[in-house]
């Protein structure tokens, strides 16, 4: 079984190369990341009218800047299939031949797939007809059935919904597509590794800014504070002490 640090763990510090990089945020902790994981962001997400069009000229923009391989989330809609494949569709017709040849491969979120699994299936196909095209499933909340849970109180249920979503979408021709956990929170992430065996291509997180335990606490920061202090200590103690105990 490949190590977690062989996993592409996305986050906004950089660790292990692999970069975290929210719309419109363009300057990075590195000039040479391993790749990049570009999200619209919550502000972008919770607006009446996405900004698509940037949203798409910002992930190339950052292939330019980077020269690195990147993963984009699509727009989105949680809690709103209706919405979420709309919103994927038209930003299909944006960007359908603006990525060729490109290092792009971008996500589709999965949200309310229940009743919706040829729908999404659908969507996954039409895009391959013009770029490189994966899944995300999120993790910090999880809607892909109903109700909505909250994953850090009910971890189990959503490894399970991420097993369920996975096995209704990526299944036949699509077996091999790519799976990106969003959000992910440690409970979440082990329980599918240990438990259901199950090991994603990739996750993104800022869980890991937490502080994890007391001892790390004493030795970084000798104070309450519960956020990471990069001055204290770098932020790949942080992100492999967060990391300890998913696999073992």
């Amino acid at each position: 079984m490949r190590t977690m640090v062989e996993i592409p763990f996305y986050n906004r510090d950089c660790v292990f190369g692999y970069c975290k990089a929210v719309y419109p945020q363009v300057i990075l902790p590195t000039r040479n990341p391993k790749s990049i994981f570009a999200d619209t962001g919550l502000k972008a997400a919770q607006e009446e009218t996405p900004p698509l069009r940037s949203y798409a000229s910002y992930v190339i923009r950052l292939s330019k800047l980077y020269n690195a391989p990147i993963l984009a989330v699509v727009p989105d809609a949680f809690g709103d299939a209706d919405r979420n494949i709309a919103l994927a569709r038209e930003f299909l017709r944006i960007i359908n031949n603006r990525f060729r040849d490109k290092q792009t491969k971008f996500l589709i979120v999965l949200h309310r797939l229940d009743g919706h699994v040829d729908e999404y299936r659908s969507l996954v196909f039409r895009y391959l007809n013009y770029v490189d095209v994966g899944i995300a499933i999120p993790s910090k909340e999880s809607d892909v059935k109903e109700p909505t849970i909250k994953c850090r109180e009910e971890p189990r249920a959503c490894a399970q919904r991420i097993v369920w979503a996975v096995n209704q979408v990526a299944t036949g021709v699509l077996s091999g597509i790519h799976v990106h956990i969003l959000g992910a929170l440690k409970p979440v992430l082990a329980l599918l590794i240990k438990d259901y065996n199950y090991v994603p291509n990739s996750f993104d997180t800022d869980a890991y800014r937490l502080v994890s335990n007391d001892k790390l606490r004493k030795e970084c920061l000798g104070d309450g504070r519960y956020m990471i202090d990069e001055n204290k200590c770098p932020p790949e103690k942080w992100a492999r002490e967060w990391l300890r105990g998913v696999l073992s």
